[in-house]
């Protein structure tokens, strides 16, 4: 089986205490159009897409996280010390928020297949 050559995030978490928690922004809505537009454009060995729980950004509504697959395997280190090393050593990774359906082809085609960011759905990092 061949490696995905991008990983993409989408969280779904929902928070009870919370209403701009991702899953009341319509994560799961985002999630399907990312499966739909991955599948629509043939990218289903390149692009893997995941659900996923929180991403520390529930003002930004919707937020997803793309990164390079297997960037760097360092499986020799403590998890919390893989995720920090990954993290310093290879900030290829960015996060879209405030998604909308819409905005799914344009990743995909800019990120994906292009491999530049989409600039206008980008978030803070940090």
């Amino acid at each position: 089986m061949n490696q995905p050559k991008y990983r993409v995030f989408v969280c779904t978490r929902q928070r009870t205490q919370s209403e701009d928690c991702c899953f009341n922004c319509g994560g799961v809505e985002i999630y399907q159009a990312f499966c739909d537009e991955i599948d629509r454009q043939q990218l289903i060995n390149q692009v893997e897409v995941r659900q996923s729980g929180c991403l520390d950004r529930c003002e930004a509504g919707t937020v997803v996280a793309v990164y390079r697959a297997n960037w760097q395997n360092f499986t020799w280190l403590p998890d919390k010390i893989q995720h920090k090393v990954r993290k310093l050593l290879f900030p290829n990774r960015h996060l879209y928020g405030h998604l909308t359906s819409a905005d799914i082809p344009e990743i995909v085609a800019s990120h994906s297949i292009d491999g530049k960011p989409l600039k206008r759905c980008q978030i803070d990092i940090n």
